[in-house]
């Protein structure tokens, strides 16, 4: 009997086609992205929800609802959220002049540090896994690993069955994977990472 090559074998219908492994360091990863995350958490004294708004609020997000998009998550949660930040002075709210029902949502000087100071734990953290990863290899695993969240993202759709919205990488994800340095700013992937 002649063996197959791995590489190019297929599974019997309703057998995973994933690599032998691949589940379990999948599963490793989600583990080791948790720790990270209550390693920042522990470092800023805010939870992951709190960070990836202030980051979304910093990178643009101007309303609930953008902050709710950016984050991943519903209105309600993130309007929870950005509740808490405005109480302790990270978020101002005021009332959009163009449109007087809807609110503008800007950081405070005391919530862009939050912000900054999340993004450099963040930042060390990845620093030290990527230490050993050659530019080329930083290149080749950013470049897989936006491969599988697209097709993840293509595949689960969102909560109303449609598609997910579009990310775009930020341009420090991109320095970090070339060996460039940090800035400390994050991705979206971070944030679908900690959820």
């Amino acid at each position: 009997m002649t063996e197959q090559d791995p590489r190019t074998a297929t599974s019997p219908p309703g057998t995973p086609s994933d690599p032998p492994g691949l589940e379990a360091l999948m599963g490793r990863l989600r583990a080791a992205v948790a720790r990270g995350a209550g390693r920042v958490e522990d470092s800023v004294g805010r939870s992951t929800s709190q960070l990836v708004v202030l980051q979304s609020i910093g990178d643009g997000a101007t309303g609930v609802s953008d902050v709710a998009a950016a984050c991943l998550t519903h209105v309600s949660s993130a309007s929870r959220t950005v509740d808490a930040l405005v109480r302790d002075d990270l978020v101002i709210r005021s009332v959009d002049p163009d449109d007087r029902r809807a609110v503008v949502l800007e950081l405070t000087d005391a919530g862009a540090a939050c912000r900054d100071e999340m993004a450099r734990a963040r930042g060390e953290v990845v620093d030290q896994a990527l230490s050993g990863f050659t530019p080329s290899e930083r290149q080749a695993l950013a470049h897989l690993l936006d491969r599988f969240l697209t097709g993840l993202e293509q595949a689960l759709g969102d909560d109303d069955g449609g598609p997910p919205p579009e990310r775009q990488p930020s341009e420090t994800s991109r320095e970090r994977t070339s060996g460039e340095g940090t800035s400390g700013e994050g991705t979206s992937a971070d944030a679908r990472a900690r959820r």
